[in-house]
C-alpha cells in the first residue's frame, strides 16, 4: 500500500490527499489514506470518495508514505508517522514546491526524526512537476485514465463558475444560450458550492453541478473542453480536472479577470472574460480549430513532464500490474430496480430483461432478490435504507461501492426509478457507462418537481412505458432520447391454470370454497392499507363460501391480526398473477404493474388506489378503467362504498358483467419486446 499523508491537517490539504489518492488508484497503484487521519468534519460527497480510499489503521500493510508538504509538517503529522513505527523497508517520501534548500532540508530533518531514516525527498519545482495553480498542494501530475474514453458526437463543455457570477446580470440568459447551442453539450460547474441564485437556475439548465459531485478523474472524463472564470484560485479539486483535460489534449480556456491559468507555464488559451462573449469566441476561434489545438496539446512539452509514469519513477513506486493482466469479462447489460422497496420496478425490469438478447444481471434491494432469482437472473445485494444508520444516506455510501465493484467500463446501466439516487449517479459517471433510465410517465399533479429531473442528462436513453388508456398519457416531446413504448405488462398465457390453483388452494390450506377473492393492495411500504384489509377479513368472514387471500410479497411486513381470520389467509409468493388468474374477483392497488396485469388478464377487480405524495397519480388509473365500465373504482377511505361494490360484483352477476366488458376492451399492445431492444440498441452502440 502507499499511504497519502500531509504536512498538515486543513481542509485543502485533505482535499489534495484525496486527489493524488484517486490519480495514483486510477493509474493501477493501491494508494490509500489512513481512517486516523480523516477530518473530523467530512462533506456528504467527500464521504462518498473516501469510502473507497481510506483504510482502518491496523490495517495498514505499506511500502510507501507519500507526504505532500511545502515544508509545513505539523506536530500532529509527525505524531502521526512516528507512531506507525514503520518497518525499514518502507520509503518515507515528502513530496511538494520548497521555496529554497533551508526549506527543503528542515522538512527532511523533521521527516527524518520522526520515522527514523533518511527520507526520498521529490522536489516538484526541480522536478518540472508543478501544479497548474501556484500554491497547490496536490502534485501536477497527468494520469492516463482520462485518455480513451468513450467517443461522444458533440464536444462537452465545462464552465467553472464560482457562485458569486450567477448574480450578475445577464448570467442566466448567456448560460442558457450555450446549453441549447446546436454544436455543444454544456455543463455548469460551480465552483464554491450551491448559492441561492445558482438553485434559481437549477430547474432551467440541464446540467449544473457542484464541484465536489465527482471524484477530478470521472469529472474530467466527461468534459472535453473546460473553461473557468473568477477571481479566485482555483482550488485542489478543480486544477486537478484542469491539468487531467490538458495531458488528454483538451482545450483549457482562463476567463478569470487576472490571467490566473494563462499567465503560468501552462499550454492554456486565453477567453473573453465576460460570459455573454463566450459563444461567439467558442464559434469563431475554438470550435474551427479544436482539431488542431488538440493535436498541439498533446505535443507540449509541458504535458510530457507531467506524466504519472514519470512522478511514480521520481517517488520509487513500484510499477503496479499492466491493466492486460487484469482478468475482463464481456460487457453486460446491469439493471437496478429501485424506490421502495422496489418490487413493482423488479417486476418490470425482470419482464423486459427476458427479451433482451446480451448478457444481463441485476443489482437490487433483498426484498427484490427472491423474484430476480425466480426469473433466472443472478443478482448483487443492495443495502436497504435504515433507521439504524447514523446518516440517513448510509446505506447509498455502501451501494455505491458495491456498484463500482459490479460494474466495469461498457458495461451499460439500466435504472427503473423515481429518484435518482447519488450511488447512480456517480456509478455512471465514474465508470462512464450506457445508461438507460425506464421511467413512469403518470405523476400526480405537482409531483414531477424538477428535483426528479435534476439527472436526466446523465442517460443516453430514457424509456416511458405507457399507460392503457390514452389520456393517462404525457405527449412524449421533442427529445431524441425518450422513446415511448407500450405498456410493459405480462402477457396472458394460452393455457388456463385456474381450476389447478384453485384446486392447489384446497389441498393446501384444507378450507372448502365455491368462489376465491383475492385483495393485493401492497405491503404498506407506500401507504397503510391494515384498516381496508381488516374490513375485507371481516366481510369475508360472514361467507361461507369464499376464501380471501392476502397476497403480499416475500419479506413484507403484515399485522399480525390479519392471522386470526377463518376465511381470510394470508399467502406470500413472488408470482401473485397466477393466484390472482384463479380468482373470481380482485381486489387491487392501481399501480404500474397490477393494473396492467388485472386489464390484460381480464380480471373483474376493484381498485383501492395507493396516493402517498411520491406516487405516481393512481386515482386518475383507477377512474379510467371505471368509467370505461372495465372496473370498480373505490377511495381508501370510502369502507361503505366498498361493502357495497363487493356485494354487487358477488350476489348480482356484477362480476359476469366486468369479464363481458374486459372481453371486449381494445387494449394498447404491450411494449416490453420494444423496450428490451431499445436498451439492447443503446448497449451495442
Amino acid at each position: 500500500m502507499i499511504l497519502i499523508d500531509a504536512g498538515d491537517r486543513s481542509a485543502a490539504a485533505f482535499e489534495a490527499r484525496l486527489a493524488l489518492a484517486g490519480l495514483l488508484r486510477a493509474e493501477g497503484y493501491d494508494a490509500v489514506i489512513d481512517e486516523a487521519t480523516l477530518p473530523d468534519e467530512l462533506g456528504r460527497h467527500q464521504k462518498y470518495e473516501a469510502a473507497a480510499l481510506v483504510v482502518a489503521t491496523e490495517d495498514l500493510v505499506l511500502s510507501h508514505v507519500l507526504v505532500l508538504t511545502d515544508g509545513t509538517l505539523s506536530d500532529i503529522t509527525l505524531a502521526t508517522l512516528h507512531d506507525y513505527r514503520l518497518d525499514p523497508s518502507v520509503r518515507v517520501v515528502p513530496v511538494g514546491c520548497f521555496a529554497d534548500r533551508q526549506t527543503e532540508l528542515g522538512a527532511r530533518a523533521r521527516v527524518a526524526y520522526a520515522t527514523g531514516r533518511e527520507p526520498d525527498l521529490v522536489d516538484l519545482g526541480q522536478c518540472s512537476m508543478t501544479a497548474l495553480v501556484p500554491g497547490a498542494i496536490c502534485p501536477g501530475l497527468i494520469g492516463t485514465a482520462v485518455q480513451g474514453r468513450r467517443a461522444v458526437t458533440r464536444p462537452r463543455l465545462a464552465i467553472f463558475l464560482p457562485g458569486a457570477a450567477m448574480s450578475m446580470p445577464g448570467t442566466a440568459a448567456a448560460l442558457q444560450a450555450l446549453d441549447y447551442h446546436p454544436k455543444l453539450d454544456l455543463q455548469v460547474i460551480l465552483t464554491d458550492g450551491w448559492s441561492g441564485e445558482a438553485r434559481t437556475l437549477q430547474p432551467v439548465l440541464r446540467n449544473i453541478s457542484d464541484l465536489s459531485e465527482l471524484p477530478p478523474i470521472a469529472a474530467a472524463s466527461t468534459i472535453d473542453l473546460a473553461v473557468s472564470f473568477g477571481d479566485a484560485p482555483p482550488d485542489e479539486r478543480q486544477q486537478v480536472i484542469l491539468t487531467q483535460l490538458l495531458g488528454a489534449g483538451r482545450p483549457v480556456i482562463d476567463a478569470t479577470a487576472s490571467e490566473l491559468l494563462a499567465s503560468q507555464d501552462a499550454p492554456v488559451l486565453r477567453g473573453p472574460t465576460d460570459l455573454g462573449a463566450l459563444g461567439p469566441y467558442l464559434d469563431g476561434t475554438l470550435l474551427p480549430n479544436l482539431a488542431q489545438i488538440e493535436t498541439t496539446l498533446r505535443a507540449s512539452p509541458w504535458r510530457a513532464s507531467r506524466t504519472a509514469e514519470r512522478f511514480a519513477e521520481l517517488a520509487g513506486l513500484t510499477p503496479p500490474k499492466r491493466r492486460a493482466e487484469v482478468t475482463t469479462r464481456r460487457p453486460r447489460t446491469h439493471f437496478l430496480p429501485t424506490n421502495g422497496v422496489g418490487l413493482g420496478h423488479a417486476q418490470r425490469c425482470a419482464l423486459i430483461a427476458s427479451e433482451m438478447k446480451g448478457k444481463v444481471a441485476f443489482a437490487a434491494f433483498p426484498s427484490c432478490l427472491p423474484l430476480i432469482h425466480a426469473r433466472g437472473f443472478e443478482a448483487t445485494a443492495l443495502v436497504q435504507k435504515s433507521p439504524d444508520h447514523l446518516e440517513p444516506f448510509a446505506n447509498d455510501i455502501v451501494n455505491h461501492r458495491r456498484l463500482q465493484r459490479l460494474l466495469a467500463d461498457g458495461d451499460t446501466f439500466v435504472f427503473d426509478g423515481g429518484f435518482i439516487f447519488d450511488s447512480i449517479a456517480r456509478a455512471i459517471r465514474e465508470k462512464d457507462l450506457r445508461s438507460v433510465w425506464i421511467r413512469r410517465g403518470l405523476w400526480q399533479a405537482g409531483a414531477s418537481s424538477s428535483a426528479t429531473f435534476d439527472r436526466e442528462h446523465l442517460f443516453d436513453r430514457i424509456i416511458i412505458p405507457s399507460e392503457a388508456f390514452t389520456e393517462l398519457n404525457r405527449p412524449p416531446g421533442w427529445d431524441q432520447r425518450t422513446r415511448t413504448v407500450g405498456p410493459v405488462v405480462h402477457l396472458p398465457q394460452n393455457d388456463d391454470a385456474q381450476p389447478d390453483m384453485r384446486d392447489r388452494l384446497l389441498e393446501r390450506i384444507g378450507l372448502p370454497f365455491e368462489r376465491l377473492v383475492v385483495s393485493m393492495l401492497g405491503a404498506g411500504a407506500a401507504a397503510d392499507r391494515s384498516a381496508q384489509l381488516q374490513f375485507l377479513c371481516s366481510l369475508f368472514e360472514r361467507r361461507s363460501d369464499i376464501l380471501h387471500l392476502v397476497i403480499v410479497w416475500p419479506g413484507a411486513v403484515v399485522p399480525p391480526g390479519l392471522y386470526g381470520w377463518t376465511r381470510s389467509r394470508v399467502a406470500r409468493t413472488t408470482d401473485a398473477l397466477s393466484v390472482a388468474r384463479a380468482a373470481d374477483l380482485v381486489i387491487s392497488a392501481a399501480g404500474y404493474n397490477s393494473f396492467h396485469e388485472v386489464l390484460y388478464h381480464r380480471l373483474p377487480s376493484i381498485f383501492i388506489p395507493q396516493m402517498a405524495e411520491f406516487m405516481d397519480n393512481q386515482t386518475a388509473r383507477a377512474r379510467a378503467a371505471a368509467e370505461r365500465g372495465l372496473a370498480r373504482a373505490v377511495e381508501a377511505k370510502d369502507l361503505l362504498r366498498l361493502e357495497q361494490e363487493i356485494n354487487e360484483l358477488l350476489d348480482l352477476d356484477g362480476v359476469a358483467t366486468l369479464r363481458t366488458a374486459l372481453g371486449g376492451a381494445e387494449l394498447p399492445l404491450p411494449g416490453t419486446n420494444e423496450a428490451a431492444a431499445l436498451i439492447d440498441e443503446v448497449a451495442e452502440r
